[in-house]
């Protein structure tokens, strides 16, 4: 179920035509945001695990509820609290956050990695 829409909007978002300097999509905003996002995959996902984590608690600091399993090492996500989750609208409203956050840094980190030639840069 969902490598077959994933497929379907990876042909939909190729389809969009670029423009000849390649900084940005014809498509619009979301084009060149997804472009930003792309021109730094490791950069984002590694900077997404923290903000998760941090995201995590700071909803449970929000919700008035126990979030010191949150701060073991390494996490006890599998021995939370009993009735300690989130409806599905909040977990959104978290990624939407993350989401938020996320794109400056990585905007700033494709311009880094377009000023600079350093070989580790190519990795992230």
């Amino acid at each position: 179920m969902t490598i077959g829409p994933s497929l379907v909007a990876l042909s939909w978002f190729e389809s969009w035509p670029h423009k000849a300097s390649g900084a940005g999509a014809a498509g619009g905003r979301p084009a060149a945001a997804l472009i930003t996002f792309g021109r730094v995959p490791l950069f984002f996902y590694l900077l997404q695990w923290p903000l998760a984590h941090g995201s995590a608690i700071v909803a449970n600091v929000i919700a008035g509820r126990p979030f010191g399993y949150l701060l073991l090492t390494p996490p006890a996500i599998f021995s939370r609290p009993w009735g300690n989750g989130f409806h599905l609208w909040t977990v959104y409203v978290c990624w939407a956050g993350i989401i938020a956050i996320e794109y400056p840094l990585c905007r700033w980190f494709a311009g880094v990695k377009q000023r600079r030639r350093d070989p580790w840069l190519s990795y992230l």
